[in-house]
């Protein structure tokens, strides 16, 4: 929880510079719940109406998307590394993931033509 915690005011603390700010935050971090913080809401709200929203995500079918994270969570110190916990988590989360961003871009691609994606959609 205290992790969590100070996720959100890392989060209000860059949101509340000046000029434009490029933040990523963990795919946990949108998944918070509104007894986390009583900015939590507001705050998953905010950055689900910015129409620069990027989601990222290893892959859009379930299944990959779920193996490589799950991989990579494997990889994690602090994380629980139990790999039937990592992927009930993602299964559970998948679904609620790929709503998100206005911008979606799969990783499982080069790095070049993620980039390349990002600014596609952005119109850039």
């Amino acid at each position: 929880e205290y992790y969590v915690s100070k996720n959100v005011e890392l989060y209000l603390s860059l949101k509340s510079t000046e000029g434009p700010t490029v933040m990523a935050t963990s795919s946990g971090f949108m998944t918070y719940d509104a007894s986390i913080h009583p900015q939590i809401r507001q705050i998953h709200q905010d950055i689900l109406d910015c129409p620069r929203t990027v989601l990222l995500l290893p892959s859009f079918d379930e299944e990959k998307c779920v193996k490589e994270t799950v991989r990579r969570q494997a990889t994690k110190v602090h994380e629980d590394r139990d790999p039937h916990i990592q992927r009930a988590r993602i299964v559970e989360r998948f679904p609620v993931y790929v709503q998100m961003g206005s911008i979606k871009v799969s990783t499982d691609v080069p790095v070049a033509t993620v980039v390349e994606n990002i600014l596609l959609q952005a119109g850039i």
